[in-house]
């Protein structure tokens, strides 16, 4: 289901805003659609671009749960998703646009 989370979350947020974007089983607005991830699961998303244009040509994500003992992430730039222990559940490391996996993260 994380990975179901993180997935659904870019490819309705491919390039949206240059802020971060944290989206909670409470449901986000996104591209006149509601996004609501499963209860527990936060998914925060952060992006290059800007909210009005549209233009990011970045991005990266995390999912993690809050009774879950892992956290997924992804970016533009690899199409893969990463997984580690997570350090607090419920609680996403990734916060900057420009993340990559480095050797603390598994491929999924």
């Amino acid at each position: 289901m994380k990975k179901i989370a993180v997935f659904t979350a870019l490819s309705m947020l491919a390039a949206s805003s240059a802020f971060a974007l944290e989206i909670t089983s409470a449901g986000t607005s996104i591209g006149g659609g509601l996004y609501k991830p499963s209860n527990g699961v936060s998914v925060k998303v952060f992006t290059n671009g800007t909210a009005s244009a549209m233009d990011g040509t970045a991005y990266a994500a995390g999912s993690a749960n809050v009774k879950g003992k892992k956290e997924y992430a992804t970016n533009n730039t690899d199409p893969k998703l990463y997984s580690k222990d997570a350090a607090t559940a419920g609680t996403s490391s990734i916060t900057v646009s420009t993340w990559t996996a480095d050797n603390s993260w598994t491929a999924q």
